[in-house]
């Protein structure tokens, strides 16, 4: 039986026997004498690792392996390796990377695949031109602990031995931050992946504080280094793990996440994902929370996708806005812009947003309201429409009206217009 996995997301081995592999860490610990007596020995473990392709069942992927026999002895894990015959036949940068099966008789099968290099041989044991026998010792010395693999190559073969030794100064520092059980395997993990104390400890904190191993081994196999992580917690101290993977999977950085922050304060990352995947950042955001508008992300997203620019809030503002989302659509979509709205609203501020799209729609222009207002008229859009339509200008209006006297109502104004009396004589027979 066999499982493929997501390579990105971490699958601890299966214990050879329930709680074999446990490890009950202690602080303080001195070295890796004190480690051992905290191991318990397990069974063998039959680990089977191949190249290239970790899906590969081609025969030159099934040519190309090395098999281990691995336990755990005196807090190391350990074991023989062997290669295939033609291991270090073809031309090679010495690079694998692996999938491993781990065997048990009464278990059964199952697959583990992690990301990385299990080993690199040095490059000089492949191609035609090597020497025939050579010893082979790689050695990677990793803060969780180091792994060694030593032995000799005769032709294209290789054996050795295979050991992992932990580092007890990993372990006192990670273990009080580690949530759940704590497997030698796991620590060898840590190791093939290069992860670093400070890694770890702030992983954790991104996580409340306490953070499983295969939690860790998600963010290291997504890619996220050390100082991502760090700018993770600047732009949202209460981020979890999964929230940083699913904004990072979702194209958002840390600076942007903060800058929604900024924007909205409080914001959910939940919104923040739905932001950017509909178009928004930041500044759109940030200017209709400066507007003094309360809006849920579904109305922001409408207004974005109804094409209402960033400077309609401000306009909005300006114009003493009041009505709902539907009405701002309304006055977008009907071609009213911001400088129109603000204007019209800066010059007669009792007309309702219905008015606005009426005289926008009749291309009346703002100086037009302005020249109204000045002469002291407060019409309704439709009696300004009809002004306009019937050819009466700002100057005949004004010059029809002598200081003191009552305001020419509408209809007066465009009947004299029609009459083709002048201003100058509608202005004399008032006087």
């Amino acid at each position: 039986m066999q499982t493929q996995r997501d390579p990105n997301q971490y699958s601890p081995r299966r214990r050879h026997s329930p709680g074999a592999l446990g490890l009950p860490l202690l602080a303080g610990l001195a070295g890796l004498a004190g480690l051992a007596s905290l191991l318990m020995l397990t069974g063998c473990i039959r680990v089977e690792i191949s190249g290239f392709d970790p899906f590969d069942s081609s025969s030159s992927a099934k040519e190309e392996r090395v098999r281990l026999s691995l336990s755990e002895v005196d807090g190391k894990i350990a074991g023989d390796w062997e290669t295939s015959e033609n291991f270090f036949k073809s031309p090679s940068d010495g690079s694998h990377s692996f999938k491993q099966t781990t065997r048990n008789d009464r278990s059964g099968v199952w697959e583990i695949v992690y990301g990385g290099n299990a080993v690199s041989f040095p490059k000089e044991h492949y191609g035609i031109n090597k020497p025939g026998t050579a010893p082979i010792q790689v050695v990677s010395k990793q803060d969780p602990g180091t792994i060694e693999w030593a032995g000799q190559r005769v032709g294209n073969k290789g054996t050795g031995r295979y050991t992992f030794t932990p580092n007890p100064d990993f372990l006192a520092a990670i273990r009080p931050l580690t949530s759940g059980d704590l497997q030698l395997q796991d620590l060898e993990y840590l190791a093939q992946s290069k992860v670093e104390r400070a890694y770890f400890i702030q992983a954790a904190s991104l996580n409340g504080g306490k953070v499983a191993v295969g939690e860790v081994m998600t963010l290291v196999n997504h890619g996220i280094p050390l100082e991502e992580l760090k700018q993770w917690a600047t732009a949202r101290s209460t981020l979890s793990i999964p929230l940083v993977i699913d904004l990072r999977n979702n194209g958002l950085r840390p600076e942007v996440l903060k800058g929604f922050e900024q924007a909205q304060p409080g914001i959910a990352p939940e919104d923040v994902i739905r932001y950017r995947q509909n178009g928004l950042n930041p500044d759109y955001v940030q200017a209709w929370v400066q507007a003094g508008f309360a809006l849920r992300a579904e109305e922001l997203i409408r207004l974005r996708h109804n094409g209402v620019p960033i400077d309609f809030a401000q306009a909005l503002r300006r114009g003493g806005f009041s009505g709902s989302i539907e009405d701002i659509i309304g006055l977008r979509n009907n071609g009213v812009s911001s400088d129109f709205y603000a204007g019209a609203m800066g010059a007669m501020p009792k007309l309702s947003n219905t008015e606005i799209v009426r005289l926008r729609q009749y291309g009346v222009p703002v100086d037009y309201l302005r020249g109204l207002r000045e002469i002291g008229y407060e019409f309704s859009a439709e009696e300004i429409i009809h002004l306009r339509n019937h050819g009466v200008p700002i100057d005949y209006a004004k010059q029809a009206n002598p200081p003191g006297r009552k305001l020419l109502d509408p209809a007066t104004l465009i009947d004299a217009r029609n009459r083709g009396l002048s201003a100058e004589t509608v202005r004399k027979l008032r006087e």
